[in-house]
């Protein structure tokens, strides 16, 4: 993927080097099915912390990059989070040693990984709980 310039943030462009769209992580299919009862702030913090965590589901983005990738103030991020945690759909830890927070998203069951009937496959999401 080559990266772009957008204002004084560098922001990821959806352009692969061999042509065509940039699939979408597992992560962010998983959290966008997972939180379509969230509110549009919580979500799309969900939606930013997912977009950033590794392979483990774990991601330590700064409190600016999240606010950043989900549109809203670091104020309103810190309500989010704290909902989110309240909520039971975030765990957030510190790094041993240094000041990072390290988010885990939790699924609505309690659980995380994958949701039901998704994949990793472009054109291939589908979730087969529901109709939609």
């Amino acid at each position: 993927m080559k990266l772009g310039r957008v204002g004084a943030e560098h922001l990821p462009v959806a352009q692969a080097d061999v042509g065509g769209p940039t699939p979408m992580s597992l992560a962010v299919k998983v959290a966008l099915l997972a939180t379509k009862d969230l509110e549009k702030n919580e979500r799309a913090v969900a939606i930013a912390i997912a977009a950033h965590a590794n392979q483990e589901g774990k991601a330590w983005p700064s409190v600016a990059t999240i606010a950043n990738y989900a549109g809203c103030s670091e104020r309103t991020l810190q309500r989010c989070l704290t909902k989110l945690v309240q909520l039971g759909r975030l765990a957030v830890s510190k790094a041993a040693g240094i000041a990072t927070r390290v988010y885990r998203l939790v699924s609505g069951d309690g659980r995380t990984g994958t949701a039901s009937g998704v994949t990793n496959q472009q054109g291939r999401v589908t979730d087969s709980a529901g109709g939609g």
